[in-house]
């Protein structure tokens, strides 16, 4: 458990100077223009929202079969540029369907009460951050399996990205920037994360991008295919159940909206760090244990994250709902922000 006490220890660190960042963000920025906020917020939920269905789940097989890969003679066996080669086909599949049934999708939304115009008329930007989120999510898991989450996850959600985008809404604002600008802007610094953990990766020696085929047999591939078909549905779940909400509301409801339900989602899921630092440490550790048959092992890190993570949640649910209007109050908001109480504490 030392490794994962570490590792788990400094992201939260890192997760809470961005949540700190995010906080301020969200107390005295976001409110500045809740519909510019709740824009960047469709875009990005949108592109998450197709994720699980364009990358058909391989982005689960990075830490589950790096332990078979893992050669570092070898490099080991180019694992990291066979995921990223797959995920990239099966996106790039994906957009070409979505793009030829474009108005069978349109029908079909139209039909379930949602705005068709609002995703299709950024379906630029959507598909743009779809292949840029599915990169990120294969190199940041792959980093976990060096055991290094501290620095991906300050280039990724937990700081980069809380710094960039109310310096964006700030030069939507006050700056003229243009919406279409600002939608590229959200696209440019996923880019740039992709960019920084490439490098980070190489700085470690971990990028080798060309694939060994040969090792690649008929039942490993089986194999493999197997779990990311399950491994697609489990994430497809995941983001019915906690993406779906950023996608639902613009389309039907409005952009101010999602601004108002962002903000009330953002103050609930913070409760959710300490669990995010700790599963990403731990991920690589239990799938090494699981191959050598190491279930106590198993079975104690469960146990300890179990009870560590109920005393964090029970502690910041406390915080966070018994100082919610206060908080709430410091912004130039506080009627229209107030609304979202119910969601903070159902979340």
């Amino acid at each position: 458990m030392g490794v994962i006490k570490r590792q788990s220890i400094k992201m939260s660190m890192v997760s809470y100077l961005g949540t700190a960042i995010a906080a301020f963000s969200t107390l005295f920025i976001y409110p500045l223009d809740k519909e510019i906020y709740g824009y960047a917020l469709f875009l990005v939920s949108t592109a998450t929202f197709l994720y699980p269905f364009a990358s058909l789940g391989v982005n689960t097989l990075t830490v589950r079969y790096f332990t078979v890969f893992k050669n570092e003679q070898r490099n080991h066996h180019g694992f990291l540029g066979l995921l990223l080669m797959a995920a990239l086909l099966s996106c790039g599949i994906f957009v070409l369907l979505l793009l030829a049934f474009q108005s069978s999708a349109e029908q079909l939304m139209q039909a379930l009460g949602l705005n068709a115009e609002l995703v299709f008329e950024n379906i630029g930007y959507i598909i743009a951050l779809l292949l840029l989120v599915t990169v990120m999510s294969i190199l940041t898991n792959h980093s976990s399996n060096f055991m290094r989450v501290v620095i991906p996850s300050a280039l990724t959600d937990n700081l980069w990205f809380k710094i960039a985008l109310p310096t964006a809404i700030l030069l939507f604002v006050y700056a003229g920037m243009s919406a279409s600008a600002f939608a590229w802007s959200v696209v440019g610094y996923y880019g740039l994360g992709v960019l920084a953990l490439a490098y980070y990766l190489h700085t470690l020696g971990a990028l080798n991008l060309k694939p060994n085929f040969k090792f690649v047999h008929k039942k490993l591939l089986r194999e493999m295919a197997d779990f990311a078909l399950y491994g697609m549905l489990g994430m497809i779940g995941s983001v019915l159940a906690f993406r779906i909400d950023l996608f639902m509301v613009p389309t039907m409801l409005d952009l101010n909206s999602n601004g108002i339900y962002g903000i009330a989602l953002f103050i609930g899921n913070s409760i959710e760090l300490p669990t995010r630092a700790l599963s990403n440490i731990a991920s690589p550790i239990i799938a090494q244990a699981w191959k050598e048959n190491r279930v106590e092992e198993i079975r104690t890190i469960y146990t300890k994250a179990s009870l560590n993570l109920t005393i964090a949640g029970t502690f910041l649910f406390l915080l966070i709902w018994m100082s919610l209007d206060d908080l709430l109050q410091l912004t130039r908001d506080y009627e229209q922000l107030k609304q979202g109480t119910t969601v903070v504490l159902l979340v």
